[in-house]
């Protein structure tokens, strides 16, 4: 018995050092789970969230274009006069609905960058008070990296929002363009 001692006190050991991995294993197994659905989570409320502001940009753009629509068929009514002067003095339709598109346009431009700006401004003050907490969140060091707008989408921003200005206006510049020179003259 005392031969087998060493031997039987190495087996256990082995055994022991085994179970003991395969439980360190288990456990690491179940942190990488714990993370993994940890992740998941957080990627579905970033979706739900970025869902949220994707519909809430979309009525914010459709408001703005029922806004320059009407801002365009007022400028239109008040310039009736300015209009029929311009056609009697040789404008073609063409230049009355180029004018009033390009107004039109420059609004949802400006538009656009007033938008950018402030989004800016927003991004560097949310950076400057939560950026501890949005990089605890984000798993980095810094939380000031969670707050930039990439220059690709302030060029689509501005493009987009000066479309939906020429879109927008198109109608209004129209009419203003298809007014009878002698009748604009006449109003009053």
């Amino acid at each position: 018995d005392l031969h087998s001692f060493p031997t039987r006190r190495a087996s256990y050991l082995r055994a022991s050092a085994e179970k003991a991995r395969q439980e360190r294993e288990a456990a690491c197994r179940e942190k990488q789970a714990a993370r993994e659905a940890q992740d998941r989570e957080q990627e579905r409320a970033l979706t739900t969230v970025g869902l949220i502001v994707l519909v809430i940009g979309a009525i914010a753009l459709l408001v703005a274009a029922i806004g320059v629509v009407n801002t365009m068929v007022m400028a239109a009514l008040e310039r009736t006069r300015e209009i029929g002067v311009m056609r009697a003095i040789g404008a073609t339709k063409r230049t009355v609905r180029r004018l009033f598109t390009v107004e039109a346009a420059m609004i949802g431009f400006l538009g656009g960058l007033v938008g950018i700006v402030a989004a800016f401004l927003l991004f560097t003050l949310a950076g400057a008070l939560f950026a501890d907490s949005f990089a605890s969140f984000a798993g980095t060091s810094s939380g000031a990296s969670f707050f930039t707008i990439s220059p690709l989408i302030a060029v689509v921003v501005l493009v987009v929002t000066t479309l939906v200005g020429m879109i927008s206006g198109a109608l209004p510049a129209r009419r203003a363009a298809n007014l009878d020179p002698v009748e604009a003259l006449r109003y009053e």
